[in-house]
């Protein structure tokens, strides 16, 4: 399996909702974090900006918010020298902004957000 059919298995599991978020979560955590999505990063992620942007969004969608993924979407997209297409800029800013902003009661949400808040805008 590869990290775009990851990403097509999202948008499918988005247009057909039979079964509860908490389902695909699992599939994540047990079967495509390890072996497909961090395995095949630098194979099929680093360089491909179209999977990079769609998965951030589709993760987003399905609100999972694993601080190893989510560290490495954002670490490669502040490494782009070059982005496509600004509307993806957008996203990663927006999902930044609303990390920074602590958007949501999970866990490693916040964890997440102690990692991309710099120093003197970090709330006391």
């Amino acid at each position: 399996m590869r990290v775009f059919e990851v990403v097509e298995l999202l948008e499918a599991f988005k247009e057909n909702r039979q079964l509860h978020r908490s389902h695909m979560k699992e599939l994540l955590d047990k079967y495509f974090k390890k072996h497909v999505i961090l395995g095949m990063w630098e194979k099929e992620v680093r360089y491909n900006q179209r999977v990079l942007f769609d998965l951030a969004r589709e993760l987003d969608e399905i609100q999972w918010y694993d601080e190893e993924v989510w560290t490495k979407i954002f670490d490669t997209a502040v490494e782009k020298k070059k982005i496509n297409n600004l509307y993806d800029f957008k996203l990663i800013h927006n999902l930044c902004h609303k990390i920074n902003n602590g958007g949501g009661a999970n866990s490693s949400f916040q964890s997440l957000s102690l990692i991309h808040i710099s120093e003197p805008t970090r709330p006391y």
